[in-house]
């Protein structure tokens, strides 16, 4: 693997964990609201809380979660290492407290497996979370046990607690055998889960399987169950992407014509209410501000993508945009300064013969500002609409695989650089 060394430093562990500690910034005290759920209290602040909020801004649809917000900067799971940079990002490290290793640029998976960022390939959605000052991921290998880890031994998928300097690690007792897209979030991990059970077909019993939504408190590890099918008949697909953002939960759900509901749960009464639109289909959501914001999909070129607001219980629905050059499968996102369209479903896109663009509009005029350009060898994979300061995007070249990113700060004048910030060898 070769990495971009302006960006990698490779450096001693007490130094690791000495970073990370003095730039966790100190709050001034403020009035928040709060709520008690099992004798924890949790601020329930209109805004993202750091440390407390699930990462929705770096969440890829399926529910792909490669990159968390952290206080003072982000971790990335990236070709089975933990990494810590900062909020510039000038520091860019494996999260590993051992001296004299190699990290992600050992040459065999052996000395892989020793490192102690290493946590494996992301095989499964929502592998990576931060809550409350420790990494959440999921993975295939024992990362508890040095010498199961280092032989490259495969298990059951578990979920691991790593402190955020990458010192202790810890084995979550919970089976997750048949868990789906976990989000932390205010007290809670929410997740979808699937039931399989035999159903009567033509005179023969055939499997068929039921979704559900659930979450379990993370001060006592009692769960609920939220939405099965006694309250809404699913597909064979279930529940689909789950968001938490500020006091809600949003879960998307395909029931058994195909058709895509939209549910949200209010954090503060535990309401779950149906979001009713005026189409039928409700694929692609987002956030700005206190609003909801989404567009319609359609599969006929000749509609003109219109985008849509509502408030954050889907009620008070209003038009306030087109999409410029739209395609049917434009999915939309925003930040605290614009709202953006990426391309990045469209079939030419997926298939390389047309470039993925990343449209973006004033977020209180909804003018047109521009495009930026990402080239033709982007991921289908997504790594959300990113926060205030970062657009991060994978890209694929032959054998080689690379995240790249862009400055946000650099919108506002057009003249947008984009750079590398890791590059690997895809095996």
């Amino acid at each position: 693997m070769r990495i971009n060394r302006r960006k990698v430093n490779i450096i001693h562990s007490l130094y690791v964990i000495l970073l990370i500690m003095v730039t966790i910034p100190i709050f001034t005290s403020c009035k928040k609201s709060t709520i008690t759920i099992d004798n924890s209290v949790y601020v329930m602040e209109n805004k993202f809380v750091s440390g407390q909020d699930s990462s929705y801004m770096f969440q890829g649809h399926n529910n792909d979660q490669y990159i968390v917000k952290a206080e003072n900067g982000y971790f990335f799971r990236l070709n089975g290492i933990l990494y810590f940079g900062d909020e510039t990002l000038d520091t860019f490290i494996p999260l590993c407290t051992q001296a004299n290793c190699l990290h992600g640029q050992a040459t065999t998976e052996e000395l892989r497996y020793e490192c102690g960022a290493y946590v494996g390939a992301p095989i499964s959605v929502s592998s990576l979370q931060y809550y409350n000052n420790n990494i959440y991921v999921r993975s295939y290998f024992d990362l508890v046990s040095k010498e199961e880890r280092n032989a490259g031994v495969i298990q059951n998928e578990k979920i691991y607690s790593i402190s955020s300097d990458g010192a202790k690690k810890r084995l979550l007792d919970i089976d997750i055998a048949s868990w789906v897209s976990p989000i932390f979030h205010r007290g809670y991990i929410y997740y979808s889960f699937t039931d399989v059970e035999e159903e009567d077909s033509g005179g023969m019993l055939r499997p068929v399987s039921y979704g559900g939504i659930a979450r379990r408190s993370l001060a006592t590890g009692k769960e609920d169950v939220l939405l099965d099918r006694s309250r809404i008949i699913m597909g064979n697909d279930g529940v689909q992407e789950i968001y938490a953002y500020q006091n809600y939960v949003y879960f998307r759900v395909t029931d058994k014509q195909n058709k895509d509901h939209l549910y949200v749960l209010s954090l503060l009464d535990n309401k779950l209410n149906k979001i009713e639109t005026e189409a039928e289909a409700f694929p692609t959501f987002y956030f700005m501000g206190d609003k909801l914001i989404y567009t319609y999909y359609s599969e006929d070129m000749e509609v003109k993508k219109k985008v849509y607001r509502a408030d954050l219980d889907g009620s008070n629905e209003e038009y306030i945009f087109d999409i410029v050059d739209s395609s049917p499968r434009d999915r939309i996102g925003a930040d605290d300064n614009y709202i953006y369209v990426d391309n990045g479903l469209k079939s030419e896109v997926l298939r390389g013969t047309e470039e993925r663009t990343l449209r973006y509009y004033d977020i209180e005029t909804y003018e047109y500002l521009g495009e930026v350009n990402l080239g033709n060898k982007t991921s289908w994979l997504s790594l959300g609409y990113g926060d205030e300061n970062y657009y991060f995007y994978f890209e694929i070249d032959m054998d080689k695989e690379r995240l790249m990113y862009f400055d946000k700060a650099d919108l506002a004048t057009g003249n947008v650089e984009l750079k590398m910030l890791l590059e690997w060898e895809i095996e």
